[in-house]
């Protein structure tokens, strides 16, 4: 079974009422949900926050879902429009944080960068290439996965995370 079917089946007997289906899901799209709050709020307290909320207000409007194949991107509207409350809400500039954890990031191997530093180009990034690099990398999706769960082509994800890292090694050589 494709992990799309899989998920499918999950999100049928989720809106059956079935909680270990929905905490399944959970499980298979919380890193991502995370990982958009966080590249729009930049803070990992409030991307937790964001990501819980976001599952809560999936689980209590899962009757408005239409397709049950767009479970990913649904979850992704949800995340994307709470981290943008937030940050109204505090009237804060999008940015990654200082402590953004960036271990699991590619290093281009020219220079030695701290992960403060990394975590400062990062922030530098457009959002749609920071977004891109956080869903990619920050959850260890397959191009596919992450292309699904952005709700952009592959070659999009391609060309942003493509774009992303010749940003950081221009930023990185200066």
């Amino acid at each position: 079974m494709t992990q799309t079917a899989h998920s499918e089946t999950l999100v049928a007997q989720a809106h059956g009422g079935d909680r270990g289906a929905f905490s399944s899901l959970v499980g298979t799209y919380g890193d991502a949900a995370y990982a958009t709050a966080l590249s729009i709020v930049g803070s990992r307290h409030d991307a937790e926050d964001i990501m819980q909320d976001s599952f809560i207000r999936a689980w209590t409007r899962l009757g408005q879902l239409r397709d049950e194949r767009r479970f990913g991107q649904w979850l992704r509207s949800i995340a994307r429009a709470r981290s943008l409350e937030v940050l109204r809400s505090r009237r804060r500039a999008p940015i990654v944080p200082d402590d953004l954890d960036v271990d699991g990031l590619p290093d281009d191997g020219q220079r030695d960068t701290g992960a403060s530093d990394l975590a400062d180009v990062i922030a530098g990034l457009p959002g749609a290439q920071r977004e891109a690099v956080l869903t990619y990398y920050l959850n260890d999706f397959t191009y596919e996965r992450a292309a699904a769960y952005l709700d952009i082509p592959v070659t999009t994800l391609r060309g942003r995370l493509r774009m992303a890292r010749r940003l950081v090694i221009v930023t990185r050589m200066r």
